[in-house]
């Protein structure tokens, strides 16, 4: 074991006995909880008591890299989840402004070829398809 690690082991038995004893001290004798106790309390509200969020965190996973996308990089599925667990809805999504600067900014349109020549289309008339 390495020195770091077992400094760090000491260390956090030396915090979990502290704990302890100022738990049983507020506990057995009423005494004002001490700050490692106070800070354990506070570190115990932040984790989550059930396992949903990692379930939907799977369930993201399973429904972004299927067989059809499975062959996305690292990068691609890592944004692709991200919004998926942390975008607005889709029903509260409006995309115009996004694709109109992407088109503005002169990326290709899906429906481009190489070797063709570029196509100017209007975003209004791409957006007339889709809604």
């Amino acid at each position: 074991m390495s020195k770091r690690k077992l400094n760090q082991s000491v260390s956090l038995a030396h915090f979990g006995r502290e704990a302890v004893g100022q738990f049983r001290d507020w506990k057995l004798q009423g005494t004002p909880p001490g700050k490692t106790l106070e800070r354990l309390c506070i570190a115990s509200r932040t984790y989550l008591p059930t396992s949903a969020e990692c379930e939907r965190g799977f369930s993201a996973v399973n429904n972004t890299d299927n067989q059809s996308r499975n062959r996305l990089r690292e990068e691609s599925l890592s944004s692709l989840l991200f919004v998926d667990l942390n975008g607005p809805p889709l029903d509260k999504f409006d995309p115009v402004p996004f694709v109109k600067s992407w088109i503005k900014a002169g990326h290709r349109l899906s429906s481009w070829k190489p070797g063709r020549q570029r196509e100017e289309v209007e975003p209004r008339h791409l957006w007339s398809i889709l809604t």
